[in-house]
């Protein structure tokens, strides 16, 4: 059903369109003048001649649609061309013909928008999810069309002919069966658009429709409006789907405006976890991670950082700072009783907590964290756990799996009003055990892979197994399909926490946003897994698109690579505006500029490691020149700074590469101190970092070349 603006793109690439802001939270384009035929700024009689030709039949190249179907019913004929003359004759203005609306006409069976109003459920309140998804239904409608539609309880209360009718499914029908928690149904019969759904899927249903109105959900606080003549919802239409990820998490996306547009129902991004007006989130409660060492605080009284986190567990009181647990590093020994009996008396202090604080736990889709702290190197070595994972060949992984199964069991019989809470256990040791098996109530999720560069599936790696704990895709690709079957074999899920961020440089973007289509199609598609947690980072070049890209595709899976292309472009188009191309051609070199050779980890690798020196030394002419005429064609604020910080990812990299041949060889010192200093004075005005270990730039005045001597480019 949904649509990648396969048309509107085409238009978007014949025809340079410009933006401008309209509001705080919406940007929208101004993409045609009614009458405006030849697409040269004015409505005139060559419009009128060009018109008659196209009507006539013939086929000229160049012109725009939009413009030119000044009636608004997606064709061009002898209508529009009387329209036109009407416009230049003064006998009628552009304004009658919806000049400057967003939405000209919105149509559902050929009914006019405004002849709808919004029906819920007589007994609905505005704690539903069903309820929300209709106030989201009438808010973008008048966005687009500057209609108001009515909010009608009960059929019986209707106020206009025809209603966008929602209902709440029950979880327990067979309708509710098959579409789970975030699947929705919709038809349109007789006029009426009747939309369906459980705890989500009202929700999901309603934002696909708004995005076939032209809305693009692309930052966390901006929205993008595609200017248009038409849409039309036709009779007869209609889908069934549910998404096959049970947890959909983008790290880094917020807000409502942001986060359930983009379909996310992940946890650990709100307070309102259990919010039943968006739909409960699923997954893990309070905790996300690194649960081992909190616990360990919560059950001991030990605090390192907060004296009154122990006694939180007593009021309900909710640490608004904390390190779940990797100060100190402890990890338990798997094999203690006296280790496992403080673990469950900090978790249950911990769900105590929770539950003072008012939280709830949601059947089938509440988990609370049971995992390992953030320190492989902490994993116990005494001689029961060693035999277990050592000897008996079921890994560190399979040995703390299987301490989370005991926890699981025991879980039930502690809380018995809670019969499907289920137990989130994180694994970095990626050994596939031997004989150990989750249980029916444990999540795994399995913690990144060994090479960022290489897509997973491929056996990029070869047999390069250098990199840290001497892991490599190909060896990688196995355990995570094997994994995902030992989950399925007993019920319990299988997620991927997934890293396609650099964590060294900021200014040093990892150039992989191509890649990830591979990635996600392999863990989700042929491996099966349940849910992806996606790590993001900073917006300085195109983190924000990657996790876009993340939720378009963990939403639907089964896109091809020519529709992952689609939103490339169109969510360039919205952030950056008609030079968007260019970007799309920077960003086409930038992800070639990956050395095929190197085997990398996002979390550790430097650009050294992520970029071919000599392709970025080759062309960073020509890719800075890219970024130069997309910042020549806006005048629009916010994306002249969006694209100036490309252009400091660029001149980062490039100028390393460059450094000992430009500077420090004499090749061209002069304009290459120049555009160091302007790169200095860019970050310092954005206020960027140049990596993970700088609180600050420094003075742009004093700051020396060679400082990228090294930076960038020094050994591991």
């Amino acid at each position: 059903m949904k649509k990648i603006l396969s048309a509107v793109l085409a238009l978007v690439m014949l025809f340079a369109l410009c933006s401008n802001s309209l509001a705080a939270d919406l940007k929208k384009d101004n993409s045609y003048t009614v009458g405006d035929v030849d697409f040269d700024g004015s409505v005139n009689g060559k419009d009128s001649n060009l018109l008659k030709s196209v009507v006539s039949g013939r086929e000229i190249a160049g012109l725009s649609f939009d413009g030119a179907d000044i009636t608004a019913d997606s064709s061009i004929d002898a209508k529009d061309s009387y329209s036109l003359k009407l416009i230049i004759s003064g006998a009628a203005s552009a304004d009658e013909y919806g000049e400057g609306k967003s939405l000209y006409k919105l149509t559902v069976s050929g009914n006019d928008i405004s002849e709808y109003c919004i029906v819920v459920p007589e007994n609905a309140t505005r704690e539903d999810n069903a309820h929300y998804a209709a106030e989201m239904m009438q808010k973008y409608v008048e966005k687009a069309t500057g209609v108001y539609l009515d909010i009608c309880y009960g059929e019986g209360a209707k106020t206009k002919e025809y209603a966008v009718v929602y209902h709440m499914v029950d979880e327990a029908s067979d309708l509710g069966a098959e579409l789970g928690y975030d699947g929705y149904k919709y038809d349109i019969t007789d006029g009426d658009v009747n939309i369906y759904g459980t705890m989500r899927g009202n929700m999901y249903c309603t934002y696909e429709l708004i995005e076939r109105m032209g809305f693009v959900f692309y930052s966390d606080d901006t929205i993008f409006l595609h200017e248009r003549r038409a849409v039309a919802f036709d009779e007869g239409e209609g889908e069934t789907y549910a998404p096959s990820l049970s947890f959909r998490m983008v790290s880094g996306i917020g807000g409502e405006d942001h986060f359930y547009p983009q379909k996310l129902n992940g946890s650990q991004t709100y307070a309102n976890e259990d919010n039943t007006r968006f739909g409960p989130l699923t997954g893990p409660r309070f905790i996300n991670a690194h649960s081992f060492g909190y616990y360990w605080r919560m059950a001991t009284g030990i605090y390192t950082d907060d004296d009154h986190l122990y006694e939180c567990w007593k009021t309900g009181e909710q640490k608004q700072e904390s390190d779940y647990g990797s100060t100190p590093p402890w990890q338990p020994c798997a094999t203690s009783n006296t280790d496992y009996e403080t673990l469950m008396l900090g978790l249950d202090r911990t769900i105590t907590m929770i539950e003072k604080r008012g939280q709830k736990f949601t059947a089938n889709i509440s988990a609370m964290s049971f995992s390992i702290c953030d320190n492989l190197g902490g994993f116990c070595a005494c001689r029961n756990c060693r035999k277990i994972a050592v000897n008996q060949k079921e890994g560190y992984s399979g040995l703390y799996i299987s301490l989370t199964n005991r926890a699981a069991k025991d879980i039930k019989d502690i809380y018995p009003e809670y019969p499907t809470l289920k137990l989130m256990s994180i694994i970095y040791e990626h050994t596939v055990p031997a004989t150990i098996l989750p249980e029916e109530n444990v999540i795994v999720v399995f913690c990144g892979q060994g090479c960022n560069n290489h897509t997973l599936g491929s056996d990029g790696c070869g047999d390069n197994a250098s990199l840290a704990n001497k892991w490599h895709n190909s060896t990688d690709s196995e355990a995570i399909r094997a994994w995902a079957e030992n989950c399925h074999k007993t019920g319990a899920e299988f997620w991927y926490w997934y890293y396609p961020i650099s964590y060294m440089y900021y200014v040093a973007p990892t150039p992989n946003v191509l890649k990830l289509y591979g990635d996600l199609n392999y863990i989700i598609n042929e491996c099966g897994a349940d849910g992806i947690y996606f790590e993001c980072g900073s917006g300085i070049a195109f983190e924000e698109l990657k996790a876009h890209l993340a939720c378009e595709f963990m939403y639907r899976p089964h896109m091809t690579y020519e529709e992952y292309l689609g939103h490339v472009k169109e969510f360039l188009y919205a952030k950056y505006g008609k030079g968007y191309e260019y970007v799309y051609e920077y960003l086409l070199m930038h992800c070639e500029s990956s050395e095929d050779e190197s085997c990398y980890l996002n979390n550790f690798s430097y650009p050294d490691k992520m970029y071919d020196h000599e392709y970025v030394a080759e062309h960073y002419r020509e890719m800075r020149a890219l970024l130069e005429r997309a910042l020549e064609m806006t005048a629009d604020a916010d994306e002249m700074r969006y694209i100036k910080n490309l252009i400091v990812t660029c001149d980062f990299v490039g100028l390393s590469a460059l450094h000992e041949s430009w500077y420090v060889n004499g090749e061209n010192p002069e304009e290459y101190e120049l555009l160091y200093r302007n790169l200095c004075k860019t970050m310092e005005e954005e206020g960027l970092r140049m990596n993970t270990f700088d609180d600050e730039n420094g003075d742009p005045e004093t700051l020396d070349p060679d400082d990228l001597a090294t930076a960038p480019w020094y050994q591991e």
